[in-house]
């Protein structure tokens, strides 16, 4: 202040953000199977980390040997508690696909907020890939049963599995 030569100074740190909505993709897995079930979680929060909940549309394109576009879908989700799951199955010939997600109905005349992300294909030598799903609910307890769906893209006749415990095979 000039009249009293009294001088104040602060500091603080903020976040600077281009919408009041983030949007992040993560797949399962980094790479997908071909004709088999894959999925991803969309998340939405603040610049603050809190998670807010937000319809969102995600666009999924395939991509072929390529890259050239060989089918796209369109997957719509409210987030609850700022998380949503989304399920697709790529296409046996696709080698890549992409995500994009959009916030629908942006508050004001702000830009919707946005993220992408390419997942690219496994690699299979025999072209043969298997998705392993535990179908009963929870974590395990001991002694308990667990179910798993096996899904194949080729018929199979035998699977092999280990029982695995802080690094070391029990079963």
């Amino acid at each position: 202040e000039k009249a009293t030569g009294y001088e104040e100074k602060t500091s603080r740190l903020l976040t600077v953000a281009q919408s009041p909505v983030n949007i992040q993709i993560i797949p399962e897995s980094s790479v997908f199977k071909p004709g088999l079930p894959f999925s991803f979680l969309i998340i939405t929060e603040t610049p603050g980390n809190d998670p807010v909940e937000a319809d969102v549309q995600a666009t999924i394109t395939y991509l072929n040997s390529d890259y050239k576009e060989i089918k796209d879908e369109e997957k719509q989700v409210k987030t609850t508690k700022g998380k949503a799951i989304i399920e697709i199955s790529p296409p046996e010939n696709s080698v890549a696909l992409v995500i994009e997600a959009f916030e629908l109905s942006p508050i004001s005349s702000r830009p919707p907020a946005q993220a992408s992300q390419i997942v690219t294909a496994s690699y299979s030598p025999s072209g043969n890939f298997i998705h392993l799903e535990q179908i009963s609910e929870g974590i395990p307890k001991i002694g308990a049963p667990v179910k798993f769906q096996v899904y194949s893209t080729k018929q199979a006749a035998n699977f092999y599995y280990e029982v695995v415990s802080r690094g070391t095979v029990v079963f």
